[in-house]
């Protein structure tokens, strides 16, 4: 225990002995980083790895699976480079902690837990005193995760403290908070280009990264958990920004932006946080999520460069090429590039318990019709929430579930019983799918092609449709033969309105055809054709389909469901 502390800046706190947050005994050493030579035989669930226009894996060792068939769309484990493989097999090897509790029992968690805490020591993160009157502490928790290094094997067990901002007070604690982060769609393209122009993909993580920013309102925080203080009134006053804090990523996003700009980097004005650098024909692309940063360009010695900037300014680590993103597995193939959650998958599918439950082959059942305030109010709707969430989350790489994650989200206020029914039916979906993913292969060619539904643009507000958007975006990557973007409709009669401005004034839609679509069309950005109903892929965003007709669309669009 600590003795008497007086409260000046100066003062250290040290670490209690029970429960201990530093062990006596030696840590235990994280798994040998050593690849074994001995042939080895992959988990059951890693068998029926299948992404994008991949096919189900049928064998139970890596080095006798059959090779890539394009012609049936399969991309087998075996055909994965080894990294990625290594990946796959590290992603279920080391179990996260959920509570205090169970790390401190861990010397390999303990240590984590130390040197996290002597980081911010050094960084004179805070000082020790006791609470002013009037002033109330804000709560603390630790938060672990396990990290990754450039060979995708487990290189750390990583802890971090984070402060529960959810009980900070606006106006008292925090003013302003907004801070943008980069939009998975732009993380998606610059995947896209990267991988057909054949430009390496690198990631980068900022070591405390919110300590960079400075607070300025007068925040005092709980002691964290293993670490109490001799007197009960002591306290923590922050002097730097932490995890959690409300105002911690916008001081943070403040550094990094002008400390990129110093080195001629612009903000995108589709994306702020996508920022790029031009000279000549050298291009680098920076995206930032956070304190993640995903780096892609053409020239190797400018992300050098970059790599040694920022190391200088703000402590990062370099996590080599792109493996393992915002809980994303970013997997390499001799044809192009997989990006599946599907260990995400997996832990919802554990967390719900759906062990008992079988698969459907659609994500909402056909013809649904549910309504607000419909049926039994359910006696847990932060269940329903957090499940909606994260089917959210997976959209990101499944845009099959796009369609029923929106519409589940309508009820997220009072959802009730009749709602959670069909949220669990959307679970028992990506049950008999997780392994689905998206693929992007290296052929050189970025044509776009899109289809339309009845919704000719999805914001009522704005009135304006993603894909202008998308091809603004891609002109910031050097791709200048985006116009003329096939569009492709299922209804004629749409489509004569949009070009003969003859019929405008006989429809009640006069704002958004007269003064967009028309206006893309005479611009030269869109080519409108007809699409029969059955080639109408749209189809999967904006009705409930049967299986059988989903499955045909998720087929089209490259993604491929295994079989039952």
């Amino acid at each position: 225990m600590l003795h008497d502390v007086p409260s000046s800046s100066s003062a250290t706190p040290k670490v209690d002995s029970t429960p201990p947050l530093v062990s006596p005994v030696p840590p235990s050493p994280l798994p040998d980083p050593k690849r074994s030579t001995r042939s080895s035989v992959p988990p059951s669930h890693l068998q029926d790895y299948v992404c994008n226009s991949a096919s189900s894996v049928d064998s139970s060792c890596l080095h006798t699976l059959s090779s890539v068939c394009q012609a049936s769309h399969f991309v087998n484990l075996a055909d994965l480079s080894p990294d990625s493989q290594q990946l796959l097999l590290n992603l279920y090897s080391v179990k996260e902690p959920c509570s205090y509790q169970e790390a401190a029992n861990h010397p390999a968690w303990q240590e984590a837990m130390t040197k996290e805490f002597h980081a911010l020591e050094r960084n004179q993160t805070w000082e020790v005193m006791h609470l002013p009157k009037g002033k109330k502490a804000i709560k603390c928790k630790w938060v672990y995760k396990v990290k990754y290094n450039v060979d995708d094997i487990v290189e750390r067990c990583k802890a971090r403290l984070v402060v529960r901002g959810d009980t900070q007070k606006a106006g008292i604690d925090f003013n302003e908070t907004f801070s943008p982060v980069v939009k998975m769609t732009t993380i998606r393209s610059l995947i896209v280009v990267a991988t057909k122009r054949q430009w390496g993909l690198y990631q980068l993580d900022v070591n405390n990264a919110f300590l960079y920013g400075d607070l300025d309102e007068d925040i005092y925080i709980l002691l964290p958990p293993g670490m109490p203080l001799s007197s009960p009134d002591h306290v923590l006053k922050l002097k730097k920004s932490l995890y959690g804090l409300k105002q911690a990523s916008r001081q943070w996003y403040g550094k990094l932006s002008d400390a990129l700009k110093t080195k001629g980097y612009m903000r995108s004005p589709n994306d702020y946080s996508l920022f790029s650098k031009t000279m000549g024909d050298s291009v680098v692309h920076v995206a930032v999520y956070v304190d993640d940063i995903l780096l892609t360009s053409n020239n190797d010695q400018e992300i050098s460069a970059l790599k040694a900037f920022l190391h200088s300014t703000f402590q990062i680590k370099d996590l080599g090429t792109l493996n393992y993103f915002l809980g994303i597995e970013v997997l390499k193939s001799p044809t192009g590039l997989i990006m599946t959650q599907r260990k995400f998958a997996k832990d919802l599918l554990t967390e719900f318990h759906t062990d008992d439950v079988s698969s459907v082959s659609s994500p909402l059942p056909l013809h649904l019709q549910l309504k607000l305030n419909e049926g039994q109010v359910l006696d847990d709707p932060l269940a329903y929430r957090r499940l909606v969430g994260k089917l959210n989350y997976l959209t990101h790489t499944r845009p099959g579930l796009a369609f029923a994650v929106q519409f589940l989200s309508q009820f997220m206020s009072d959802p009730s019983v009749p709602h959670w029914d069909v949220a669990w039916h959307t679970l028992r979906y990506v049950k008999g799918t997780c392994s689905q993913g998206l693929f992007f292969n290296t052929d050189p060619d970025m044509s776009l092609s899109s289809y339309c539904d009845s919704d000719w643009a999805a914001c009522p507000n704005t009135r304006r449709s993603e894909l202008a958007w998308l091809t603004r975006l891609f002109v910031e990557f050097r791709l200048d033969n985006l116009t003329l973007v096939p569009l492709k409709c299922d209804s004629q009669t749409a489509i004569h309105i949009a070009k003969n401005p003859f019929f405008h004034e006989r429809t009640k839609h006069i704002e958004l055809d007269c003064h967009f679509v028309r206006e893309k069309l005479q611009a030269g950005l869109i080519l409108l054709s007809h699409a029969r109903t059955s080639n109408q892929l749209a189809d999967l965003f904006t009705k409930s389909l049967d299986g059988q007709s989903h499955s045909d669309i998720i087929s089209k669009l490259g993604l491929y469901t295994p079989p039952t």
